[in-house]
């Protein structure tokens, strides 16, 4: 079933019981089904013709985007994401909240969003489903001592640079170890 809910007052008083479809087919199609909707509600508000006239198709076509979307987030396996179950409509200086009626799992109150792995939640019970990884365990004694062969054709040098983990401090110093030293060292 689908249910559509809105902010405006007169509109929920002169709906207070489920607002009801009728057509002369078995199955309704959704977009018949906003657009009698909207219709009705386009009726309640205080706005022109005209404007109404104006607004009603891009309405229309915002609440089956947000409706494909709600559809396609809640089948989705991503981590914490969320989409609005409503949208916002604005005329002058009036504002108005149309969405889609969707129970929170826990406490069966509206939700203002749903999240991905069919999580359908409110604001209040949000942090039940949050899942948040714990980070790894860090190994304190971590041996990050570092061995690396230097060799200097020009100079005929060759040596040892072993970076070692200093006990003390706990940052990382640079000990130098000399193997060999002058090869063969040419003279003019």
């Amino acid at each position: 079933m689908l249910t559509i809910i809105t902010n405006n007052k007169h509109i929920i008083k002169k709906y207070d019981k489920p607002f009801k479809i009728y057509s002369d087919r078995a199955i309704m199609n959704t977009k018949y089904r906003i657009s009698k909707y909207l219709t009705s509600v386009f009726c309640g508000l205080p706005i022109d013709i005209e404007t109404r006239n104006k607004y009603f198709l891009r309405i229309r076509q915002l609440l089956l985007d947000k409706l494909v979307a709600i559809e396609n987030r809640l089948k989705k396996q991503d981590k914490n994401r969320q989409t609005t179950t409503y949208i916002r409509f604005s005329c002058g200086k009036r504002m108005w909240y149309l969405g889609f009626y969707i129970t929170c799992s826990y406490c069966k109150n509206a939700c203002a969003y749903v999240m991905s792995r069919n999580r359908k939640v409110c604001q209040n019970c949000r942090s039940k489903v949050i899942t948040t990884p714990a980070p790894p365990t860090q190994n304190k004694f971590k041996d990050f001592t570092q061995t690396k062969q230097v060799i200097s054709k020009r100079r005929g040098v060759s040596y040892t640079k072993k970076v070692a983990m200093d006990s003390g401090s706990g940052s990382l110093k640079p000990r130098k170890k000399v193997k060999s030293i002058k090869k063969g060292l040419k003279t003019a």
